[in-house]
């Protein structure tokens, strides 16, 4: 059985799903001692630079796409996570381009 979250609109003229330019990073959060699950959850569920998300079992509790229109944007969503979604520690990996797995001459 599959389940699909649907988020609600946020308000923004931006559209994270379009085909321009976009900065994008991945996100490793740990969350402060205090901080439950669901308040990430709902914070990311809010947020339209969210692209996909997954709970992670290691030394850290989760990991977040985001892709945003503008740096100062990005940097933005990144500060969010620590203030409203309840991250203790982030670590931030910007997405430069993707990586051509197609070898010279192949199929």
């Amino acid at each position: 059985m599959t389940t699909t979250v649907t988020r609600p609109a946020a308000p923004t003229m931006w559209d994270p799903d379009a085909d321009e330019i976009a900065h994008e990073a991945l996100v490793s959060i740990r969350l402060a001692p205090t901080a439950a699950g669901q308040q990430l959850l709902e914070h990311l569920r809010s947020q339209p630079g969210v692209v996909n998300a997954w709970w992670i079992a290691a030394d850290i509790d989760a990991m977040v796409l985001l892709r945003c229109p503008s740096m100062p944007l990005l940097h933005q969503a990144i500060t969010d996570l620590r203030l409203r979604g309840g991250a203790e520690t982030t670590d931030v990996h910007s997405i430069l381009r993707p990586i051509n797995l197609r070898a010279v001459g192949s199929c």
